[in-house]
């Protein structure tokens, strides 16, 4: 796992995490009404990177070409489940590459690569 979900998000909050080798962001467990626009960007960056990671990772974990460990930690309500579908998108997403990867050469991107799936 590259980010560790310390609380799960509810319909009114934001999950608390702390992704991988990185300070936990200000959005970090916040309530929907104490969302900023730029909290709103900060989450959109976070769901996309890490979404597609966790993806990735999770189906070359599993020694299989399926995810099976899908951790999205946004509550489908929360700000009316953008974020928790943007997730699941980003996820497939990594699933495929993972897939698409694993079939061309066997290798993993490094965790820390800024970009390897663009």
């Amino acid at each position: 796992m590259l980010q560790i979900i310390l609380r799960q998000g509810t319909a009114d909050s934001a999950p608390t995490v702390l992704p991988r080798g990185l300070s936990t962001p200000v959005w970090s467990g916040k309530r929907d009404t104490e969302i900023t626009p730029e909290d709103a960007a900060s989450m959109l960056d976070y769901t996309e990177r890490e979404a597609e990671l966790a993806g990735w990772w999770d189906t070359l974990e599993t020694g299989e070409l399926t995810a099976v460990t899908h951790r999205n930690p946004f509550h489908p309500a929360f700000l009316g489940g953008l974020l928790h579908r943007l997730w699941d998108s980003h996820y497939r997403n990594g699933v495929a590459q993972a897939q698409v990867g694993e079939a061309r050469n066997r290798r993993a991107p490094a965790p820390d690569s800024v970009g390897w799936f663009a």
